[in-house]
């Protein structure tokens, strides 16, 4: 499931970034617009220029998700598994950037809200955590 995930994520940059932005001048509307940035940081452009910290710490991350996947997997649902496959794909994108271009290539930017520009493997960072974190609260009860 991880390598669909990564497939996609992978697929729709380039969509974005090969195809997209240079066939129009200005790829806009009221709620989005497509304009690549470099990101040398993480969330939000916290730790700018931390590029080797953040690579570590997204190599930490992995192993640690990993370790936890094999430990509990024979316990994990379907839907646990579709969220840390969504997490794991999105931090192996954005590492493979930061590995071979020493930043992530941000593009998507919410014209709606002040919000800072980000990608799709961030989106599926978030929704990984998001619905592990929905799958959490719900088992409590």
């Amino acid at each position: 499931m991880t390598l669909v995930f990564l497939c996609v994520i992978c697929l729709f940059k380039y969509l974005i970034i090969e195809v997209v932005i240079p066939s129009t001048l200005k790829t806009s509307n009221f709620l989005i617009s497509l304009s690549p940035i470099k990101n040398s940081g993480a969330a939000f452009s916290i730790l700018s220029s931390k590029t080797t910290f953040l690579i570590y710490i997204s190599f930490f991350v992995l192993a640690g998700i990993s370790l936890w996947v094999v430990y509990y997997s024979k316990t994990l649902t379907k839907l646990e598994m579709l969220s840390v496959s969504l997490l794991v794909s999105g931090v192996l994108v954005n590492l493979y950037e930061r590995i071979v271009h020493g930043y992530v290539l941000d593009y998507i930017k919410l014209n709606f809200i002040s919000f800072p520009i980000f990608n799709f493997a961030d989106v599926a960072i978030v929704s990984g955590a998001v619905l592990y974190a929905f799958i959490l609260f719900s088992k409590r009860d």
